[in-house]
């Protein structure tokens, strides 16, 4: 997907060519799964709860932070949990749908279209581009011969960089499996083969049941692709305890689930990448994928954390801050609404998405190798729940009381932050006492003037939203669900309190959101970020919010607050922390700064005992790598290489080393902590 969006974008992936924008061509295609993945959330939760708590269970998704800070990343784990999202949305209708239903047909010109086109039309885009290629693989154009077929091969190698230290040599490579019966144009035949099948059991099926279920197994081969078992796992574990829990097991003895074409849609779907790999790499492939990254990360521990079930319950706190405070009402308000009515589409979409939230929860709790994002698939479920208890407190529709709910909620947001420091959180260069700078920076005039502001505000909402009718919840579960919400108040504090505070021991708040999305938690944070002061804002915010939630007079006004803390929230998170710390986790900023300043190519940049890759990336792998700590090859360069200017990325801490390896060499440093607190740019006159 990544490639497909980097060549429809025009960005030039050829070595040096220093694209402007790369990143937006690497995310593109995940930012699209995750409005896809949100977009079904919304049509799910709107057909059985209207479209007030599909809204709000939209938002709640998708401005929780693990969540909106994953979309931005090109990584795996966000399609995953998109293509199991909309494969789980998928079966909720089809479960609650009119067997004989059929699907509705649109007239688009002179054709006429259906569902049953859609499924079709996705599975051949997903299917045919991998056999075409498959096929391509044993085909050659020769100038002067035409197309001539050939056993397979591939290049081993960096194209266009063999002259570059620390890349192999570029070489023709054959694969682990190169007789005839394993050849890539045998494989495409078999793809396209299979999809020819499906095409035959799919071309009469007009019934809308069916159809969904397809599209059930057709998201979760693309899950597969995307992360592994995984993507069959989770998908197969909520259908498996949905039918435990609903006892409807006539859908799998009556062969509604459709279970054997599944099969075969999954297997055409998701298949030709890792029967193609398998036949390139042999052994060394399955190992890697299957006894490493399942079993092992599953049953023995690979990196990561080690902990209990209690290692993800603190992670879905900063996970889902603020909406942590719904979470104990949500699971109120799906008890409630499931004991009022007898099984409806409510009553099993509710099932269906604790279901969900349990399998997803226990699966990861159950794996050895914890890492902080691996909580990523329960916040979906999580963000359902919470949108549709919201809908429950949210009162009659007053678009004026939500806006003026909303200013409340920045007013207190600003005033609370103002009264604990600055809220920007940037420390200046020449502040004396740096680590205490934004504490004393408080405002409190400023601050009392917005918490009064906000009171009024407040007041204002509380006036509108008396003036319409409001239907309050049963007198039983009225009070359960203020229980609930001062629960949730006391959480919401707690977690706010832990994303607040600096403490001797690490992680400190500022760090506790960027490792809900990074691997290394060791790294260390930039010294002239502090942004306590805001997150205390945050905190508090919330925790009154959810506090006057409890309270049934105050409550709609509450819970528009509470909505409005969390999407400021979200907006503050990818506008204001992930810019500030983004030249601190990546290199971007500093090949940017390589690409001015060198004269030319034959400036090149060296890399210097890292690892990292973005030096790669960026560079499109024209980057001179010496990761030895012996330093051998690098002596031999610079020797070979005297009175040329080179550019040299490595850590902070490594400099003093550097300078002892190039003792009468001129040495420029060309950014400081402030620009990247680990990576480092200097000039090397050799």
């Amino acid at each position: 997907m990544e490639a497909l969006s980097m060549g429809f974008l025009g960005v030039d992936f050829m070595p040096d060519a220093n694209p402007a924008h790369p990143e937006w061509a690497l995310r593109l295609p995940v930012l699209l799964m995750s409005l896809a993945a949100l977009a079904a959330i919304y049509a799910t939760v709107r057909r059985s709860f209207g479209p007030r708590a599909g809204v709000l269970a939209t938002l709640a998704t998708a401005t929780m932070p693990q969540f909106f800070f994953i979309s931005h990343q090109a990584i795996t784990d966000l399609p995953l949990v998109a293509a199991i999202t909309i494969a789980a949305c998928c079966l909720i209708v089809a479960v609650d749908e009119d067997p004989e239903r059929e699907a509705s047909v649109f007239q688009l010109g002179p054709w006429r279209l259906s569902l049953q086109h859609l499924l079709l039309f996705a599975i051949f885009l997903l299917v045919v581009p991998q056999a075409v290629y498959l096929i391509s693989r044993n085909i050659s154009w020769l100038e002067g011969s035409g197309l001539v077929a050939h056993m397979d091969r591939f290049l081993y190698g960096s194209a266009g960089n063999a002259d570059v230290p620390g890349n192999p040599a570029p070489r023709d490579q054959t694969p682990a499996f190169n007789g005839l019966g394993s050849q890539p144009f045998l494989q495409g035949v078999l793809w396209l083969s299979l999809l020819a099948a499906l095409a035959l059991v799919l071309r009469k099926e007009r019934r809308v049941r069916p159809l969904l279920i397809y599209a059930f197994y057709l998201f979760t081969g693309i899950a597969f692709m995307a992360k592994g078992l995984l993507g069959i796992a989770i998908p197969g574990a909520m259908a498996l305890l949905y039918l435990i829990a609903s006892r409807r097991w006539a859908l799998l003895g009556r062969g509604e689930l459709r279970v054997a074409t599944g099969a075969l849609i999954v297997t055409t779907v998701s298949m030709p990448w890792y029967l193609a790999m398998y036949v390139r790499h042999g052994p060394a492939f399955t190992n890697r994928l299957l006894i490493h990254d399942h079993i092992n990360r599953l049953a023995t521990g690979v990196h990561g954390d080690k902990g209990t079930i209690a290692y993800f319950v603190g992670q879905l706190g900063y996970a889902t801050f603020p909406w942590i405070a719904l979470i104990p009402a949500a699971l109120l308000v799906g008890l409630w609404m499931r004991s009022r009515s007898e099984r409806d589409a409510r009553n099993e979409t509710l099932l269906f998405v604790g279901m969900w939230l349990l399998s997803s929860f226990v699966l990861f709790s159950a794996m050895v190798t914890k890492f902080h994002h691996y909580i990523l698939p329960t916040i979906v479920p999580a963000g359902i729940l919470v949108g549709i208890a919201a809908a429950q407190c949210w009162g009659p529709s007053k678009p004026r009381a939500t806006l003026l709910a909303s200013v409340a909620a920045l007013c207190a947001i600003l005033g609370f932050a103002w009264f604990a420091g600055d809220p920007r959180g940037v420390v200046p260069v020449n502040a004396v006492q740096p680590e205490d700078w934004v504490l004393q920076q408080g405002r409190p005039v400023r601050a009392g003037a917005l918490l009064a502001a906000c009171v009024a505000l407040a007041a204002l909402a509380r006036c509108e939203i008396a003036r319409a009718e409001t239907k309050l919840t049963p007198g039983r579960w009225g009070t359960a669900l203020g229980v609930a919400l001062v629960l949730g108040a006391c959480v919401v504090a707690f977690v706010g309190r832990d994303l607040s505070w600096a403490t001797s021991a690490r992680p400190q708040g500022n760090e506790r959101l960027i490792h809900l999305f990074v691997y290394n938690y060791g790294r260390v944070w930039p010294e002239h970020l502090d942004y306590r002061a805001i997150l205390t804002g945050f905190a508090m915010a919330a925790g009154v919010t959810s506090a006057a939630a409890s309270l049934r007079s105050w409550r709609p006004v509450a819970t528009r607050a509470l909505v409005a803390v969390s999407v400021l929230f979200c907006v503050w998170g990818l506008n204001v922390y992930m810019v500030d710390i983004s030249d601190h986790w990546g290199i971007r900023g500093l090949a940017k700064r390589y690409y001015d300043l060198r004269q030319g190519p034959e400036e090149p940049l060296l890399a210097w005992q890292m690892n990292w890759k973005g030096e790669n990336f960026y560079t499109g792998n024209r980057v001179y790598v010496f990761a030895e700590t012996d330093n051998k090859r690098i002596r031999e360069w610079l020797d070979e290489n005297e009175d040329r200017t080179a550019y040299v990325v490595l850590e902070h801490k490594r400099l003093e080393r550097f300078r002892k390896l190039v003792p009468k060499r001129e040495v420029r440093e060309l950014s400081t902590k402030r620009d990247s607190n680990k990576f480092l740019l200097i000039e090397l006159e050799i």
